[in-house]
Parts: structure tokens; C-alpha cells; sequence
């Protein structure tokens, strides 16, 4: 399975995502399971915000290395799961390839679809870019809420 985490620059929330969801997965012995993150206006080559990787550093993560992606056909093909930070991220993503709107969420529509939960269908992961630390230490902390969720949804599929 892949599952690809979509934000704007791909320096901040989707590479938090995918960082948060890979070390869940890795804590439960889970290898089966291919993650990423892209952005859809990303400059490639650029690294992680320094406070995302500061916050994540206080979680034992270490995302000294991550670098930008800018989303592609290719990715978004190859996906099982596409989870957007934002309606408007999910909207872009299906108006330029509206073949896979099927795989196409945001996040917190996958991680409370089980609970079929439609108050949480406007909710969307704020943008830390430019705040305090303290900003991106609450997301990552919103992130790993949404990202167990995920990994209970997806631990309900076979293992391929």
C-alpha cells in the first residue's frame, strides 16, 4: 500500500505527516506500508522547516534530511490513499486528475471515515509556515491524533 500526504510547499504538514505516519508504522512492525508527501506548489529541493524539524526532533524524529517534493502524475498514480491538508488541496488535486478522485481525502475525512463522523467533514490541518514553534508542536500533535486514526483505518485492510 502507498499512501501519499499532500500539503502546499511540502516544508511543513505533509512531510510532518508522512514522518509521524512512517514512525507509527514502524513501532508496530509494519513494512508493508509505503509512505510519502508532496506538495502541490513545492519548491523541490527545499528542506523542512526548521521548526518542524526542531518539533519533530522532540519526538525522536529525525527529519534532518527530508527535502521537498513537488507532486506529480506519476505520484499521485502510484497512490493508494491521497490525504490532503485542505478541501482546497483536495479540489486541486481531483481537477487535475480527476481519474483518481477516488483516492482523494483529506485528512480528517480518512481518519474519521470507520467512525463515519460527518462533523468532522469541514475540518482541515492549519498551516504552521512562519508561526512559533509552539504552532508547529500543536499540529504535530493534531497530525499524530489524525495519523493514528489512519493507521487504525488502514490496520483493517488485508495485508497485501
Amino acid at each position: 500500500m502507498n499512501i501519499l500526504f499532500i500539503c502546499t510547499g511540502n516544508t511543513c504538514r505533509s512531510f510532518m505527516a508522512e514522518a509521524i505516519l512512517k514512525n507509527i508504522l514502524a513501532s508496530k512492525g509494519r513494512n508493508d506500508i509505503n509512505v510519502y508527501s508532496a506538495g502541490t506548489a513545492a519548491w523541490e529541493g527545499e528542506p523542512g522547516s526548521y521548526c518542524a524539524v526542531e518539533a519533530l526532533g522532540e519526538y525522536a524524529i529525525d527529519a534532518c534530511n527530508h527535502r521537498a517534493r513537488r507532486l506529480t502524475e506519476q505520484m499521485v498514480e502510484i497512490s493508494d490513499i491521497i490525504i490532503c491538508m485542505t478541501r482546497l488541496q483536495k479540489r486541486n488535486i481531483i481537477t487535475m486528475y480527476p481519474r483518481f478522485a477516488h483516492k482523494v481525502f483529506t485528512f480528517y475525512e480518512y481518519a474519521y471515515f470507520v467512525d463515519n463522523q460527518e462533523e468532522f467533514a469541514d475540518k482541515e490541518v492549519s498551516d504552521p509556515y512562519g508561526m512559533p514553534i509552539e504552532t508547529y508542536r500543536k499540529c504535530i500533535e493534531e497530525i499524530k491524533g489524525l495519523s493514528d486514526k489512519v493507521f487504525d483505518h488502514i490496520s483493517l485492510k488485508p495485508r497485501e
